[in-house]
């Protein structure tokens, strides 16, 4: 390319001149031409900072909203999930069993367990504890997570529970130690 193809602003002529002169002040921005052009772009570019951090709030309200829509609809779909089982229970007569768990053996009249260190069967031997699964969960979540999402993890796991109020254990439980509160509703370790 040569150099007349490559010029994509109009010369000035008092730039020109001021070069051929020898006049330094053209080429160090001192004019006032080169301070009235210096303002004008510092508030472009205000205007446009302005503009992006009010997109970035936008983003994130927007991006809060979204998440607060997931979370409901996870909520509509867990109870949705709920009375389908309790259809398919009324029609079949049988219990899901990935959802409930078995009670604890009882003692005898003696106040001995009846199997000590034994589960009920259906459950598999080698299941964590409610409070080892979220360890598990919650491991690799620095930020944390909500309750629901908690119990949401939990239910995808082979944890089995009984609980007429699954939240409500999970909610117990991750009240306790090892797990610390990083803000209202949202749990880590």
């Amino acid at each position: 390319m040569t150099d007349e193809t490559q010029v994509s602003q109009p010369i000035d002529e008092t730039d020109v001149t001021a070069v051929e002169d020898g006049d330094k002040t053209g080429m160090t921005g001192d004019s006032p031409k080169d301070e009235q052009k210096n303002e004008s772009v510092l508030d472009i570019l205000k205007q446009r900072q302005k503009e992006i951090e009010k997109q970035q709030k936008e983003i994130e309200k927007l991006k809060a909203q979204r998440i607060k829509e997931i979370e409901q609809e996870i909520v509509k779909t867990m109870a949705h999930l709920k009375n389908l089982e309790n259809e398919y229970q009324e029609l079949s007569g049988k219990k899901r069993s990935k959802t409930k768990a078995k009670a604890k053996p009882k003692a005898k009249a003696d106040g001995s367990p009846d199997a000590p260190n034994a589960t009920k069967p259906g459950r598999p031997k080698s299941d964590n504890g409610l409070r080892e699964v979220i360890v598990n969960i919650l491991k690799d979540k620095k930020d944390g997570m909500s309750i629901q999402d908690i119990m949401t993890a939990i239910l995808a796991t082979d944890y089995e529970s009984n609980a007429k109020d699954f939240y409500a254990v999970v909610a117990q439980t991750i009240r306790k130690e090892p797990f610390r509160k990083v803000e209202r509703g949202v749990y880590a370790l």
